[in-house]
């Protein structure tokens, strides 16, 4: 049984609070992860962070990493979340 943490990247202050669409800015939480994670849950133990919830989210983040000791550290991103998400991954590394 291995230890899973997903983290939803803190998306919308990062890419959309600063366009024109910032009045409409999404707040949900990942439906990926959502779906991976209860994929994976009766065999694995897992864990999701909504980073997008947080204020100091690497503080936060690396809290659970030191109490939760996962195995495998994933997210999901899109396009505009990548550099985002590359920069917590080396981070994470």
């Amino acid at each position: 049984m291995s230890k899973i943490l997903f983290f939803n990247p803190p998306s919308r202050e990062n890419v959309y609070l600063s366009t024109n669409v910032g009045v409409g800015v999404p707040s949900y939480p990942s439906l990926t992860l959502a779906t991976l994670a209860a994929h994976l849950v009766n065999k694995h133990d897992v864990k999701i962070i909504d980073l997008d919830l947080l204020t100091n989210f690497y503080e936060s983040l690396f809290n659970d990493m030191k109490s939760f000791k996962p195995d495998i550290v994933a997210s999901s991103a899109t396009t505009p979340h990548y550099p985002t998400v590359k920069d917590i991954m080396y981070r994470v590394k």
